[in-house]
């Protein structure tokens, strides 16, 4: 455990994380040029000037969904019937649009075919389109198509494409695809309508959800979006930030931990699971109805919960039985694994194992089906890249990819993606832990008012890390005179109680037990807010709350 750096205050630490002087990190500017949005947006108004009919090919992630509720908003709004908004079946179909789904298209008419969250890489579907006759508009924020031996982009032959990939150098190019239909659909609503502000609701969603760059336009976006979420919203969403108890105060966690995987959980859970997220969150009905919709959202994402949990104790028995934890990275395959869990599993084992994780479970059709996620600055793309052979298909990039693979081939895929590691100089050794500020409880009021001026934390800003130092349990008479709350289905997480601030130390209770249970910690954590609304007076509390990573005893850090 050290100090990262020389970094003496927040606002240093902040400038060094996001390379930007703390006032512009502040004060993004009001309008960022995004290529073609112009175009899009002229595009976009005669076809509905016109009557087009108009075909939205959304994705079936937090993206995708809220990226579907913009455009939706948009219809209702102008009153405009003649559109249809379609999200791929996970399983049956897969990411994106397809030749079939092209075939779907009606013709003999005017029609406007817009591709969001997707399509940049859809060469033949959208070949398709336009041989049928269809203008085609592509929305999307994911990298183009690359020739393999120039290294040049290769745009699929689309009327208009906005994908700032597509067209490197612009000012910034964070955007998410339901960010980018706001900056699209916004434009023909009046400034500071409800609608707009629905709208904006739902792109915050999108944009904490997709790991977006929490910096210029993105904070923007957020900050005023989390707003936006407890006053402008349809009462299908309203519900269920209600089965989370947050309607009334939202954080960019609590989208990241809870509202985005209950989204997520539909699809994963269902082939059509992102029609059914579109239907809840969209709809603007009664509030029994509203209701029930939210409480089936949320109760899908508990038995994805549980199914994850059950299928990573099974997971970690393969592994040890299987010796895979002597890999890097490690490839893990287990039959009957849910598919649409693969990639949340691999990501829970690189938590565990610290290295790239495949997982990959058994497709009817005969083939493994795979997703990998990565660790730390590991690229996982140029790994695969390197056994790109094996694959009957795969694709991704630097974080994260899908892949599937004949059942006979995983022993050569493990060999490679080892001699991969090695050739390409991955790092095998975890880097050791560091800290940004180091914080005593007198100076900890302080540096919480001041961590306050730079949320939400997340990706591009990350959470500013502290080592609190001395911090004082103080014995609550609500727990019979103890301090400390055991948390968690199986009591593994601790919540300590403090005369000022209290703190949440995840997976950390047997080790504050092995400590003796002292009275003085140090805290390795970052700084959250915990809000709740009064039972009785239903005032709502929102305070500053310590999130612990570790814990230790006074000076042994």
């Amino acid at each position: 455990m050290k100090k990262k750096d020389r970094c003496t205050n927040v606002r240093e630490v902040i400038e060094r994380n996001t390379g930007m002087a703390a006032a512009e990190f502040l004060f993004p500017r009001k309008d960022y040029d995004i290529h073609n949005l112009k175009n899009a947006k002229v595009m976009l108004a005669k076809a509905l000037h016109n009557g087009t009919f108009i075909f939205i090919m959304s994705d079936y992630d937090v993206d995708g969904v809220a990226s579907g509720c913009i455009f939706e908003l948009l219809f209702r709004s102008a009153g405009y019937k003649n559109y249809r908004i379609r999200f791929p079946k996970r399983f049956s179909e897969g990411y994106g649009i397809r030749d079939s789904i092209v075939d779907e298209i009606p013709t003999g008419q005017d029609v406007l075919l817009i591709t969001v969250d997707n399509g940049i890489t859809a060469l033949s579907p959208i070949r398709k389109a336009k041989e049928r006759g269809i203008q085609t508009m592509v929305l999307d924020h994911h990298n183009p198509v690359t020739d393999p031996v120039t290294g040049e982009i290769i745009l699929p032959e689309a009327d208009l494409i906005v994908d700032q990939h597509a067209f490197p150098g612009q000012g910034f190019d964070g955007y998410c695809g339901a960010g980018l239909a706001y900056k699209l659909c916004s434009a023909f609503i009046r400034p500071g309508h409800p609608v707009q502000e629905k709208m904006l609701g739902f792109a915050a969603m999108a944009t904490i959800a997709d790991v977006m760059p929490l910096v210029h336009d993105n904070r923007t976006i957020v900050t005023n979006g989390l707003k936006a979420l407890t006053k402008y919203r349809t009462s299908g969403t309203e519900e269920l930030l209600k089965t989370y108890a947050m309607d009334r105060y939202l954080t960019a966690p609590d989208i990241g931990y809870y509202i985005g995987p209950s989204i997520n959980a539909m699809s994963r859970m269902n082939d059509d699971g992102a029609r059914m997220a579109f239907e809840t969150l969209i709809y603007d009905g009664s509030t029994e109805k509203a209701r029930e919709l939210a409480e089936k959202m949320h109760s899908t994402n508990q038995q994805r919960k549980k199914l994850t949990e059950e299928s990573l104790e099974s997971i970690n028995s393969v592994i040890k039985e299987e010796g895979l934890d002597q890999w890097y990275p490690m490839c893990v395959y287990q039959e009957g694994l849910h598919e649409g869990l693969i990639g949340i599993l691999a990501g829970e084992l690189v938590k565990s194992y610290k290295r790239p994780v495949l997982v990959f479970t058994y497709n009817p059709e005969g083939f493994l089906k795979g997703s990998g996620r990565s660790f730390q600055d590991i690229n996982l793309y140029a790994l695969l890249h390197a056994c790109g052979d094996l694959f009957l298909k795969w694709g991704g990039h630097a974080e994260a990819a899908g892949m599937s693979i004949v059942p006979e081939k995983l022993p050569a895929l493990r060999e490679a993606l080892a001699k991969a590691f090695e050739e390409q100089g991955c790092p095998k050794d975890v880097p050791e832990e560091t800290y940004d500020l180091d914080v005593t409880m007198e100076q900890l009021p302080e540096v919480c008012y001041e961590l306050a001026y730079y949320r939400p934390f997340g990706q591009g800003n990350p959470p500013v890390r502290l080592l609190v130092r001395d911090f004082c349990l103080d014995p609550k008479p609500f727990l019979e005179g103890k301090s400390i709350k055991l948390m968690g289905k199986e009591g593994h997480h601790i919540k300590l109680f403090g005369k000022d601030y209290d703190a949440i130390a995840f997976g950390k209770a047997e080790k504050y037990q092995n400590l003796s249970e002292p009275e003085h910690l140090d805290l390795l954590c970052t700084v959250g807010q915990n809000h709740y609304v009064n039972k009785r007076s239903g005032v709502l509390t929102i305070k500053d709350q310590l999130e612990c990573e570790d814990i230790f005893l006074p000076g042994k850090e």
